[in-house]
């Protein structure tokens, strides 16, 4: 699944962070929460998506299990009209108060990625902000645990991935940097994406670049110190990707 389809939108998003669900709850006229004791879940497998429609409020709950050994979860949902937010928990479904990760974007496109996530049983709720339609979501396991580390300068080559997929990457940038300007290149249509000490998402990041030629470019100027992540994300296909990661120092005075 590729999302959204119009993939110009992104550069006009804004996007509100996660915030904790008692208040999207609240938004929606409750007080009481996702419930504590919630009907059956329906399974979720791995890989294969399913499509919801949803009224305001509403709140479908989904069970996931992980096997062990997997390097990342990552849940999606996206391509849907309205409004609806996802939220993830392990071994219990999740309340207002207890749970492992929420998505809440004001657009249509919701992810949470956990590393090396525990194997068993996750649960995951969709719950609708607004009413919504045609909503995809899906769960995949990917086998990259960590980051590939980059070194300022120097080009990583060699790389490929097929639509869907990601792998993450860290470079670790000192105090007093001018800026960090990363570079993707490559046959196909792979899409660039930074955040500091967190992982990018498809609705949270400090920098995105998603052409349709292969070369993406992403400045972050005065940039924090410490680990920066980069994701390379395949948007379609792509193979003889290059990745360069480059830390430019403060002009002496």
């Amino acid at each position: 699944m590729n999302f959204p389809a119009d993939r110009a939108v992104y550069s006009r998003m804004r996007f509100r962070r996660w915030i904790p669900l008692a208040l999207a709850i609240a938004a929606l006229g409750c007080n009481e929460g996702l419930p504590t004791s919630p009907s059956t879940p329906s399974v979720l497998e791995p890989g294969v998506a399913v499509t919801l429609n949803g009224a305001q409020g509403s709140q479908r709950t989904y069970r996931l299990t992980v096997p062990e050994g997997v390097g990342k979860l990552r849940l999606l949902m996206g391509g849907f009209g309205g409004d609806a937010d996802l939220v993830v928990r392990y071994g219990a479904a999740p309340t207002s108060t207890e749970y492992d990760c929420v998505s809440q974007s004001e657009f249509a496109v919701e992810e949470c990625i956990f590393e090396a996530p525990s194997p068993g049983i996750w649960f995951v709720v969709v719950v609708g902000y607004t009413a919504f339609t045609n909503a995809e979501l899906s769960a995949e396991f990917f086998e990259q645990v960590g980051e590939r580390e980059v070194s300022s300068g120097v080009a990583l080559t060699g790389l490929s991935g097929s639509s869907g997929g990601f792998e993450m990457f860290r470079i670790n940038v000192p105090n007093d940097a001018d800026s960090l300007v990363v570079t993707l290149d490559a046959t196909g249509d792979p899409d660039l994406y930074l955040e500091f000490e967190l992982y990018p998402l498809l609705n949270s990041y400090r920098c995105a670049s998603f052409t349709e030629t292969g070369s993406e470019r992403c400045v972050i100027r005065r940039p924090d110190a410490g680990d920066w992540i980069i994701r390379v994300d395949a948007y379609l296909d792509f193979s003889a990707g290059s990745l360069t990661a480059t830390v430019y120092p403060a002009a002496a005075p």
